[in-house]
């Protein structure tokens, strides 16, 4: 099946939406590197405490009605972009286009 949108980050987002059946309000568990790689600003605005324990970055509703990580800025599969990029959490560093889980994203986003 092909791409309904290409394979460019820039336009896609899938890897920032929260998939079903995830209901709760945390998207991204931050550790201590990720924390220490925000500004204050960012901290304050986008970070919050964690089921558990921990810090986290929450999930949003963006215009279309979906749950998306609270950085997340744009319209997925079409023009996306993460407020915080530059200092984004491991987890979203290690997430490689194109790899088993971005396509799996897209797929449950409706992208392929």
């Amino acid at each position: 099946m092909p791409d309904l949108v290409p394979l460019d980050c820039e336009r896609c987002g899938a890897c920032c939406r929260a998939q079903p059946p995830f209901g709760g309000g945390v998207f991204v568990r931050l550790g201590a590197a990720d924390l220490a790689r925000l500004t204050p600003d960012e901290a304050a605005r986008l970070v919050v405490a964690a089921p558990g324990g921990g810090r986290a970055l929450p999930l949003a509703t963006d215009a279309a009605g979906q749950r998306v990580c609270a950085a997340l800025r744009g319209d997925l599969g079409r023009s996306v972009t993460c407020a915080i990029y530059p200092r984004r959490p491991d987890a979203c560093r290690g997430l490689e286009r194109g790899s088993d889980e971005c396509r799996l994203a897209r797929e449950e986003a409706g992208l392929v």
